[in-house]
């Protein structure tokens, strides 16, 4: 049986690891998503795929509340 899982969610529908695109990838049936998990100064798990956000904070060394506008945490 072969299974399809959404690379970072639908990605190519919706901006990928957001809350959109995983619900997207939902939508289309798949069977389940890829994601990557990091964490910000304060510990807060976030979905994002490289170590700097889109406009390029390093989240490592960044709180959560600085980056919210830009990921969704691994809980929502």
């Amino acid at each position: 049986m072969t299974e399809l899982f959404a690379h970072r969610g639908a990605s190519f529908d919706c901006p990928e690891n957001s809350l959109e695109a995983f619900e997207e990838a939902k939508n289309q049936q798949a069977d389940g998503v890829e994601l990557d998990v990091r964490r910000t100064r304060d510990r807060v798990l976030v979905v994002c795929h490289d170590p700097f956000t889109p406009s390029g904070i390093e989240i490592a060394d960044t709180s959560y509340l600085q980056i919210c506008h830009e990921v969704v945490t691994l809980e929502q």
